[in-house]
């Protein structure tokens, strides 16, 4: 089987976009329970999110 090899990239988001871009990744699923799945972290998004 073979492997993709993900370079990450970084980017700087100016101060009053990061609001916008923090929405548009959610839009996408994007979010913090999806980035760290471990489960203090789909707990917390879970709390924090849908209670």
């Amino acid at each position: 089987m073979t492997q993709l090899a993900v370079k990450p990239i970084e980017m700087e988001v100016p101060r009053d976009k990061k609001q916008k871009v923090r929405e548009d990744l959610k839009d996408l699923g994007i979010n913090e329970a999806f980035l760290f799945p471990e489960i203090d972290k789909v707990s917390e998004y879970l709390i924090n999110n849908l209670l």
